[in-house]
């Protein structure tokens, strides 16, 4: 795929499940500080080019 081997993303919660619907693979959740002690939760996915 135009030399591309390897996809990679940060998914939100709500998109995890579409995002393995297509072949992505989960890694371990992040949380990422907003400040005043707020954070969201980030889900790295990734897959290899043509899987899925």
């Amino acid at each position: 795929m135009n030399g591309f081997t390897r996809f990679e993303m940060m998914a939100t919660l709500p998109g995890r499940r579409l995002y393995e619907a297509r072949g992505y693979i989960a890694a371990a959740p992040i949380q990422w500080n907003l400040g005043d002690g707020v954070s969201i939760e980030f889900v790295p996915m990734s897959k290899q080019a043509g899987a899925g």
